[in-house]
């Protein structure tokens, strides 16, 4: 660019990924691809869903019940992390 950009970023690309989105399990069913967006993005920034009707959902909860995660990381997976995105009560 010739001029300057009038909003240069003050972050880096990755503290705005990890603060500005968040990622779910629809679609892909990877315990290795799961590990890498919670070592990228953080636990907290990250859902289980099924892409319901493409996908069985008891295919999808099958697989979330046997990926090797402690069961605090595991509820806020499949839990706790959507409850306060969306803000629902407890």
């Amino acid at each position: 660019m010739k001029a300057p950009h009038k909003y240069a970023a003050t972050k880096s690309v990755a503290n705005y990924f990890r603060n500005n989105f968040v990622l779910t399990t629809s679609g892909n069913f990877s315990t290795s691809a799961l590990h890498q967006a919670i070592a990228e993005i953080g636990i907290s920034r990250v859902l289980w869903s099924a892409d319901y009707p493409f996908e069985d959902i008891s295919d999808a909860a099958d697989w979330i019940d046997a990926a090797p995660l402690c069961e605090d990381d595991r509820k806020k997976i499949v839990h706790t992390n959507a409850q306060q995105l969306f803000r629902l009560k407890k």
